[in-house]
């Protein structure tokens, strides 16, 4: 119930003398703006996640910060929220931050609409295989289902979760997150369905003919 009081993380920093934080990037920014960086420096990490981590955010901690160690995490619900993390190094980049690669046990796949695998810089939908990919929806037919499926990689059946999320693999071997395949985004760290809000608004019994929703980029509406 103090997440959003900063004042109050901020003498939860100092009392308890916290070292590590996991957070969404839109709130750290906040903390970053409010909070001494002289408090913030006795941080050893800082792990982001949920959101698309703004490049000048990641500049600015650096700046300010150059002895806490910055990771960007990626990972959804399904897979048990961890499948890849990126440390970020102490420099500037220009135009975004890498989600990185798979932790243990966790193998990131992508593919194209035809299911095949793509090379590194082309862009296709993520699937993720490994322990951590769940077995499916509480009270949902599994075998029915979009999200879990099974995928032959080099002729083996992998149980999979298809995330929906475009990325490519850069040069060096690291994930990079590209969009959505649908109109879904992510504020502070949740799940909107555009579609879903759409088809709210043309329930109601009013006089709207069409509904046109939008986003600006990928991490706002």
């Amino acid at each position: 119930d103090q997440i959003q009081d900063v004042e109050a993380i901020e003498n939860l920093i100092l009392s308890d003398r916290v070292t590590h934080t996991l957070l969404i990037p839109s709130l750290y920014q906040i903390y970053f703006e409010h909070i001494s960086h002289s408090v913030l420096k006795s941080l050893e990490v800082v792990i982001l996640a949920g959101e698309i981590l703004p490049v000048q955010l990641a500049n600015d901690h650096y700046g300010a910060l150059s002895s806490t160690k910055l990771y960007n995490e990626y990972g959804p619900t399904e897979a048990t929220v961890w499948s890849s993390v990126y440390e970020i190094s102490n420099s500037n980049y220009a135009n975004s931050i890498p989600i990185g690669k798979s932790i243990s046990n966790t193998r990131l796949i992508i593919l194209d609409k035809d299911k095949q695998l793509t090379p590194a810089g082309t862009a296709g939908e993520l699937y993720i295989t490994g322990l951590s990919v769940s077995k499916g929806y509480l009270n949902s037919d599994s075998s029915k289902s979009e999200k879990f499926i099974t995928i032959t990689i080099d002729g083996k059946q992998c149980p999979s979760y298809r995330t929906g999320d475009w990325v490519k693999w850069g040069t060096d071997g690291n994930l990079i997150y590209v969009g959505r395949i649908d109109h879904q985004v992510k504020i502070r760290g949740h799940r909107i369905e555009l579609g879903k809000i759409d088809a709210t608004i043309q329930s109601f019994d009013t006089n709207i003919n069409s509904v046109t929703i939008y986003r600006k980029e990928d991490s706002e509406l």
